[in-house]
């Protein structure tokens, strides 16, 4: 299975690779850890679907029994406000993950959940809510991919709900010389797009689809989508859909290189995106917020130690986002940044999600046990 990351899972890498890290003790954080049952694997986002559920979502990993080898697994979460409870999901052959969920505006029984393709469905793992239980539903792949997946999906209606990732497309394969029945593959990825018409999925073309790398969708309304991630120069992306068609958007000068991962409205329907700019060819990443005003996307400074901003979620006053160890809240006019518990056990961890609701925001991520390189979930809550 091939898999191209999305920004929560480059952020589980990221510590995977670096080392466990932490973050400054704060006296007084608001936050507190949120118990969730035992299970090897990351959380990578949340949805509330109702007036008092929310899905947290992500992939389970786990040691294949005598060999060194991880499966990788699916693995979804339902609270309640009262705690949290693993979700039994339909069984299918071969490995997977839940990358991104929605739920359609007004109608908690209406939900979708996507991840990557599975060889035995024939194509993208997604899965349709209905109230009751979860539906495999598989998204189509060109005829020519060896590989894709779905990394956010956006439900707008039930029969407009529109998924983006990535496809790997194979050029040509032939046979390996001097390797008995071996083949070189040549191949290039390309955007995926998928769009629900209430009855399946059907593939959207996007202009110079194989150089352009998506990680977000928002479905605003009716011909009106915005798509965001980075183009083939590793500069930010926004891509807008409307009556006429796709249109590439302007934006505003932020770096040497740099990638957006989250595109989505605050309470008043103002567009933000957050993600990274690169500012020279040593940084790792800066934090980089984008908000269209008048019609215009402007960039918003932020504290110049925040790093990159994954995901956020529409607060009182604007937005709070989460980026690796930070989270971030802006309100009247200005950046605050929230406090965190420290981590027992000297576990690393980070966070790739928010969710406000009801009047609490819950953060997602993972931690790193020191003992161990397989990650746990992890969040915190707090009240707004």
């Amino acid at each position: 299975m091939r898999w191209r990351t999305g920004a929560a899972t480059a952020a589980a890498i990221t510590l995977l690779l670096l080392g466990a890290g932490g973050t400054a003790q704060a006296e007084g954080s608001r936050f507190t850890p949120v118990p969730l049952p035992p299970a090897g694997g990351t959380l990578l986002g949340g949805v509330s679907v109702g007036p008092h559920t929310t899905w947290a979502y992500g992939v389970r990993v786990t040691q294949v029994p005598g060999s060194k080898a991880r499966r990788t697994t699916p693995l979804l979460f339902s609270g309640d406000g009262h705690g949290w409870r693993e979700v039994a999901l339909p069984a299918f052959d071969g490995e997977s993950r839940i990358t991104a969920a929605a739920v359609v505006p007004g109608d908690p029984d209406d939900g979708w959940i996507v991840g990557d393709e599975v060889d035995s469905l024939g194509g993208v793992l997604t899965e349709h809510w209905d109230g009751s239980s979860w539906r495999i539903v598989t998204a189509p792949l060109p005829d020519a991919a060896r590989g894709g997946g779905l990394l956010s999906v956006s439900a707008r209606a039930a029969d407009d709900v529109w998924g983006v990732g990535w496809a790997e497309i194979t050029d040509s394969e032939t046979p390996t010389p001097g390797k008995p029945g071996g083949t070189t593959v040549v191949s290039h990825f390309e955007a995926l797009v998928e769009h629900w018409d209430g009855t399946a999925w059907q593939q959207t073309a996007v202009p110079d689809a194989a150089h352009v790398n998506l990680s977000s969708v928002t479905a605003l309304g009716p011909r009106d989508v915005m798509l965001g991630g980075y183009n083939g120069d590793d500069q930010p992306l926004i891509l807008h859909y409307d009556k006429y068609g796709w249109k590439s958007a302007a934006l505003p000068a932020t770096g040497l290189n740099g990638e957006v991962y989250q595109l989505g409205t605050d309470r008043d329907g103002v567009l933000w995106a957050t993600g990274r700019t690169l500012l020279d060819p040593d940084d790792l990443g800066h934090a980089l917020v984008l908000r269209r005003v008048g019609g215009a996307w402007r960039q918003v400074p932020v504290p110049a130690a925040a790093g990159r901003l994954y995901g956020f979620t529409a607060t009182p006053g604007g937005i709070t986002t989460v980026g690796d160890t930070t989270v971030l809240r802006w309100a009247a006019g200005h950046w605050t940044s929230l406090p965190l518990p420290s981590v027992p056990d000297g576990a690393g961890f980070w966070l790739d999600a928010a969710l406000a609701s009801h009047g609490t925001l819950t953060v997602l991520g993972g931690t790193l046990p020191a003992s161990t390189d397989i990650p746990e979930p992890y969040a915190l809550t707090t009240r707004l």
